[in-house]
């Protein structure tokens, strides 16, 4: 296509200058190369037609009709052809003028009354035989060119030609920036989110956007592709294995929404990243609480894969994200990638109930669900109005709750909107039997009914819901993780509310 259109705008340039064959040449060339060109333009057909007059008629003129338009007829260009021969024809008028894009009629009625096949049929015309013949050496040889390309030495070829200054790498769908610069598209990206200039000569780029829509540079990744294909076939390999992006952040669960705010440049591309390649999720998974390893942040085994539902762009390039929990997953190997920590993944699910426990198990759960929506229900409205703007309402109970891949949808939305410390939830999340995770809400809504009945002894509350008895508080331990004291340091901390609602 592209050779298509520089021939096509070659033989415009050549027959704005005169010279007719050569245009015709590259007419017929760009045509040979684009099939579609033939069923489309009329003007391309008319200026064709145009060149092969100017060339086989020796006085070819033309002029605009003279003809006064009528209130029911438009104006338009009338070619007339003129030529010696035409005078010396005794049947023709010469002077009259006629579409040079119509056989002539006088030719069709000189036949039909004399019967001379002689007036139709025109002689051998060598100039004509000799332009096809031109035309067809010209389509020759640039297919023969195209399928052939000329050898090039490889030792005057370095792979270190096509490196990245951003990221020292080989370049990676590469993109030419108005200044005449080349990068990766996702290394300018990076660089775009920070300010809109060439990171080497610092030329102000106004529309970035554009960059993305008109995607790779072709040229420069089929010379990578011929010259260094190992190289490039090697960064090919890095950028397609499968890798699901981390966001460090928090613990998320299935089926539960997940509101973000995104202001980190990296979590920025990382976003950007997946709403453009149609994929629209990633893993969340919480800080481990350890200290940086070769200067990455650590996490948590276990996270959750968010869909994206919704993205809201701001104005300083930060986003707010409406997300939904899909599946669990285990990470089985750590990575990074532009910035941004990347994993490999293996999804789990729930193990299936065996046929003995699936009357206790159904009975734990009633027993548990009618628990939970009386907790919520006793919750003061100040507390129940931000977990229903952050959450949503509590999902219903599925007609085959136990066949489902990660349990019961409801058990989740109470887990995310428990008064536990983010450790616990993480430990509940990697749980996969259905039955230990029941016995875990049942045993904290539990706690919760019995401090509420408690008298007050301290101001400060020791959960939401409005429960007392800080000193003895067992949360942490009715799941057998983590401690008493860390537990209460973060449920007296002042922004303990926000914390576990966000």
């Amino acid at each position: 296509m592209g050779q298509s259109l520089a021939h096509f705008q070659r033989a415009v340039a050549l027959a704005s200058l005169g010279r007719h064959e050569e245009a015709l040449v590259a007419h017929c060339v760009a045509v040979s190369l684009d099939k579609t060109a033939l069923s489309a333009p009329t003007a391309l057909k008319h200026d064709i037609t145009r060149l092969l007059h100017r060339l086989l008629v020796p006085q070819y003129r033309v002029h605009q009709s003279t003809t006064m338009p009528t209130p029911f007829r438009k104006r338009r260009k009338v070619f007339t052809v003129r030529s010696m021969s035409d005078c010396e024809d005794g049947n023709s008028s010469c002077g009259e003028e006629e579409n040079f894009l119509h056989v002539p009629k006088r030719s069709r009625r000189s036949l039909g009354r004399q019967g001379h096949e002689d007036d139709v049929i025109p002689p051998p015309n060598t100039r004509l035989r000799s332009l096809l013949e031109r035309i067809h050496q010209e389509v020759h040889k640039i297919r023969h060119t195209r399928t052939n390309p000329p050898q090039v030495n490889p030792t005057l070829i370095e792979a270190s030609d096509f490196d990245c200054v951003l990221c020292c790498r080989t370049l990676w769908k590469p993109v030419v920036t108005p200044c005449g610069h080349t990068y990766c598209s996702i290394c300018l990206d990076r660089c775009m989110d920070y300010k809109q200039q060439c990171p080497l000569c610092m030329f102000h780029i106004e529309d970035t956007m554009s960059l993305a829509r008109h995607g790779a540079t072709r040229f420069l990744e089929v010379a990578m592709q011929r010259f260094i294909p190992v190289a490039y076939t090697k960064r090919k390999r890095q950028e397609l294995e499968p890798s699901v992006p981390i966001f460090i952040c928090t613990t998320a669960f299935p089926s539960v929404p997940c509101p973000l705010l995104v202001s980190e440049p990296r979590y920025r591309l990382m976003v950007r990243q997946a709403i453009e390649s149609g994929d629209r999720h990633f893993g969340i998974a919480q800080p481990s609480g350890k200290p940086p390893q070769n200067g990455r942040q650590q996490y948590f085994e276990y996270g959750t894969m968010l869909d994206i539902r919704d993205c809201v762009l701001l104005g300083n390039g930060c986003s707010i994200l409406s997300t939904v929990g899909s599946r669990r997953f285990r990470v089985v190997a750590r990575g990074e990638k532009d910035g941004y920590d990347t994993a490999k993944v293996e999804y789990i699910c729930d193990s299936p109930i065996s046929r003995e426990r699936t009357g206790y198990v159904a009975k734990l759960h009633e027993r548990v669900l009618g628990k939970a929506v009386e907790w919520f229900e006793r919750l003061p409205e100040t507390y129940k109005t931000e977990i229903l703007r952050s959450f949503g309402q509590m999902p219903q109970v599925e007609e085959e709750w136990v066949t489902e891949r990660d349990g019961p949808a409801w058990a989740w939305w109470i887990i995310a909107i428990l008064p536990l410390n983010q450790q616990l939830k993480g430990t509940i999340l990697m749980e996969t039997n259905l039955e230990k995770r029941l016995l875990a809400i049942d045993k904290t809504l539990a706690w919760q009914d019995k401090t509420t009945a408690q008298k007050r002894q301290s101001a400060e509350p020791c959960s939401p819901c409005g429960s007392d008895g800080l000193p003895d508080c067992p949360t942490v331990d009715c799941c057998q993780r983590g401690s008493s004291s860390s537990h209460l340091d973060e449920r007296t901390s002042p922004n303990h509310a926000t914390h576990f609602l966000m």
